[in-house]
């Protein structure tokens, strides 16, 4: 780009633009980093200079970007019609997209609401939620729950059960309440001392009034048993423990082994890291269990992020949790909500986390990655059973009244159904899983592990994560004014790297398209930036 085209834009930026999540003020005496072009897994500014694009554009990006079959698609789409209203009207890209969902999506979703992004596929999930109770008669669920630490985006009543109060505190005089309960954070298994008062697959009593009506509106029994749980324990994932230098499993990758057998030490340290995973999720179903057995007749939903909580501070969950949770919904009907607009989409090594615990959500909501991260859409998918509370005559006002004006978009529509083709004819998943195997190998053999104040290293598929410390063993944190996510994210830049850390926690959440060649660089540079900020 021409210099002083380049100052002419920055000048403005700084004059008419209000960046998201951004205190403007920081750029009093600095600029952003001005993008001219993307390809692939890079970014590239106005000086033609190249940085990998570790956080995939805000998690969103899915094959990389400028992907000719993704740019083509747009452009049949646009050669036959830009938008249309999608009420009163249909077209082909929004029908065929909601067949291959319900086709990919877990057993039971057989229903597609569309609408713009992961904020307002939470507020159609929380209303339709909301509604559906209303309508068959249990008027009293109109209460959420949600988990410490979750976030599922800024729109009022997404905000409402959200768990970072950095983000929603200032906003609590508008929100309506909803109950909080700790999260099942796998830190806690590097030494989990909390004693577990209840087991799982208890059965709990329910209210004659809910069985007498939800035998014939739901009809749907829990697809999980006891047995699957405690199957469970003998299938390793991968993130599903804590990468820590004395204490490095080198084998095992989402649960397959890479070379050989294992040894009775693994086997033992595998089997105890397990025991300590599930005492942490068992901890965590407790008090949902409290809850739901003291207010489940006023509760319509609980609202959780599978596997991996991403703004909270990419908190990693064990798979036993959402099993658990599954069982606790089915059996006091509580909707099971599950928000898979970062998750979703090939992320975590399945194509959504629900998969590595073998759950169907009653509700789900889809975003960033549906398009392959290149348009705004959002989907929430529910079962037949929550859709037949709405489809009644029209006198009778069942309608779900909820819109936007562009709803089901038919150009990013074509681009959700080329994503999914891709998905298919590229082997997009399997080629992912070598990058994740390679992501697991660098953060173990690059020495971040033995970074004096770096603590907590954890993964789960393509999405890393670690947390900096002024003294990692103690866990004491560096004080705020010192800003370290923000003189690493500064420093990455002199590496090539887009680092966007989450206070002073840093993460990768990386592309499918990238190559272990590019996984090993990104680590390497990622521990250069490090040693030389913390030094």
């Amino acid at each position: 780009m021409d210099p002083k085209q380049k100052q002419e834009l920055l000048l403005k930026d700084k004059q008419y633009v209000w960046h998201p999540f951004t205190q403007m003020k920081d750029y009093e005496h600095s600029d952003h980093l001005l993008i001219e072009r993307a390809e692939g897994i890079f970014l590239i500014d106005a000086d033609g200079r190249r940085y990998y694009d570790t956080v995939s554009s805000w998690w969103c990006n899915v094959h990389g970007h400028g992907h000719p079959r993704i740019k083509a698609a747009i452009q049949r789409q646009l050669d036959a019609f830009d938008h249309i209203m999608f009420s009163g009207l249909t077209h082909a890209p929004g029908i065929e997209l909601a067949e291959k969902l319900v086709d990919i999506t877990p057993e039971g979703l057989n229903k597609v609401f569309y609408s713009d992004n992961g904020s307002t596929a939470v507020e159609v999930a929380l209303k339709m939620s909301f509604q559906y109770w209303q309508q068959i008669g249990l008027k009293s669920k109109t209460k959420f729950v949600y988990l410490d630490g979750s976030y599922h985006g800024d729109t009022l009543g997404a905000v409402s059960v959200g768990g970072v109060a950095l983000y929603h505190a200032l906003f609590k005089p508008l929100l309506f309440h909803a109950h909080r309960v700790p999260a099942a954070d796998l830190r806690q298994a590097r030494g989990a001392r909390a004693k577990v008062t209840s087991g799982l697959g208890q059965e709990c009593r329910t209210e004659s009034k809910f069985e007498a009506v939800l035998q014939q509106t739901c009809g749907r029994e829990s697809k999980l048993t006891v047995d699957m749980i405690q199957a469970e324990a003998m299938v390793p994932q991968l993130g599903s423990h804590l990468y820590q230098e004395r204490d490095v499993d080198t084998n095992l990758v989402r649960g397959t082994r890479k070379s050989g057998t294992s040894t009775a030490s693994e086997d033992t340290g595998a089997a105890a890291r397990l025991e300590s995973e599930r005492k942490v999720a068992e901890q965590a179903l407790a008090a949902v269990r409290e809850l739901f057995e003291r207010e489940g007749d006023t509760i319509a939903g609980i609202v959780v992020e599978p596997m991996l909580m991403g703004a909270g501070g990419m908190i990693m969950t064990p798979a036993a949790y959402m099993q658990g949770l599954r069982e606790l919904c089915t059996q006091h009907h509580v909707h099971l909500i599950a928000d898979e607009v970062a998750t979703g989409f090939g992320r975590t090594g399945k194509m959504f986390a629900c998969e590595h615990a073998g759950v169907s959500p009653d509700i789900m909501c889809l975003s960033k990655g549906l398009t392959a991260g290149v348009m705004p859409l959002a989907v929430t998918l529910c079962t037949d059973a929550i859709y037949a509370a709405f489809y009644d005559d029209y006198h009778t006002q069942k309608t779900f009244f909820h819109g936007h004006s562009f709803t089901g978009n038919p150009v990013a529509c074509a681009v959700a159904l080329e994503s999914l083709r891709l998905f298919e004819e590229e082997n997009v998943l399997e080629r992912a899983q070598a990058s994740a195997v390679a992501l697991a190998a660098a953060l173990r053999d690059s020495g971040l592990t033995a970074l004096p104040h770096v603590a907590d290293v954890r993964q789960l598929g393509l999405v890393a994560a670690f947390d900096l410390y002024a003294d990692a063993e103690r866990r004491e944190p560096f004080r705020p004014e010192q800003r370290i996510g923000a003189t690493i994210y500064q420093a990455g830049f002199e590496e090539g790297l887009i680092l966007r850390p989450l206070g002073d926690t840093l993460y990768f959440w990386l592309p499918l398209c990238v190559t272990p060649e590019e996984v090993r660089d990104i680590v390497a540079r990622t521990v250069r930036v490090l040693r030389r900020v913390l030094s």
